[in-house]
């Protein structure tokens, strides 16, 4: 649904949005902040979702990204055809024009139409009216009229200097229509108060946190009863054309240590797949 390829990782998002709806007892409509930040700031390349693969891509334009890509996925390159690959690649709009525009159909052909809009449709599969408002038509329009969208921005720059001026904007929009949450801390370390007041204070305050705060774990971890799973998983595969590699796969696996869903995606991805074809045999 939604024209993407729904991944095991999804699935803990889908077991949220049943609890959400298992509170909305009168079916009330869902505001949700999809693309709220993304418009403004540019897209987030974060390795899961926009990987580093459409990074060493887009630089190079060349066979070789592809097949270390494949081999990283426990897929024989060999099996695969690179060049039909290479072309499928090429005619993708996140590819085809320059950088900025490319991060902009990243943006939204990607992450929006592709991987979004699978919890959005978990929601209007359930009856629930899901209501989008940083991804409604007129709010987009006035912001990529205005000077305020990430097509003025640079948020992948590596010279920090352009990098403080990435806040400047929602710190402002926060004072403008809710003064009193320039207060909170936001998970970057710092106080819109503290921005608004100078970048001088900005960087002091965040640099503090940083070296004395204890790092958030993350939202969501996978425990060991997941790396039992894919193992089981993988010792049951039906995929007769060895395109995936199994033996290079359940090795890895054994002594993969890390249990964010980015660590564990590429083990993911070839169960999924596998799974999926069981179900059509």
């Amino acid at each position: 649904m939604g024209n993407s390829i729904v991944s095991y990782h999804r699935a803990y998002r889908w077991g949220g949005i049943l609890k959400a709806i298992n509170w909305n007892e009168h079916n009330s409509p869902v505001f949700t902040g999809f693309l709220g930040g993304e418009g403004i700031r540019g897209a987030h390349f974060d390795n899961l979702i926009i990987t580093n693969f459409v990074i060493k891509w887009a630089k190079s334009k060349s066979q070789q990204p592809i097949i270390e890509e494949l081999e990283k996925k426990f897929i024989d390159p060999s099996k695969v055809d690179i060049d039909a690959i290479d072309q499928e690649l090429n005619k993708l709009p996140y590819f085809s024009n320059n950088s900025k525009h490319n991060e902009f159909y990243l943006l939204f052909h990607l992450n929006a139409s592709n991987h979004l809009a699978q919890d959005i449709n978990y929601y209007i599969d359930n009856g629930i009216e899901v209501i989008l408002p940083y991804m409604d038509i007129d709010y987009l329009e006035i912001l990529f009229s205005s000077q305020f969208s990430m097509l003025h921005k640079d948020n992948t720059s590596k010279n920090q200097l352009k990098r403080l001026n990435i806040p400047d904007f929602h710190c402002k929009m926060i004072n403008a229509i809710y003064p009193d949450l320039t207060n909170v801390i936001l998970t970057n370390g710092y106080k819109p108060s503290e921005y608004i007041m100078g970048k001088i204070p900005y960087m002091l305050a965040r640099g503090f946190r940083k070296f004395t705060t204890k790092r958030k774990q993350s939202n969501f971890i996978y425990g060991d009863w997941f790396k039992d799973y894919l193992f089981e998983k993988s010792k049951n595969q039906v995929l007769e054309t060895n395109v995936f590699d199994y033996e290079k796969l359940t090795r890895s696996l054994a002594v993969e240590t890390g249990k964010t869903e980015t660590q564990l995606h590429k083990y993911t991805s070839v169960i999924m797949v596998n799974e999926m074809l069981k179900e059509r045999l």
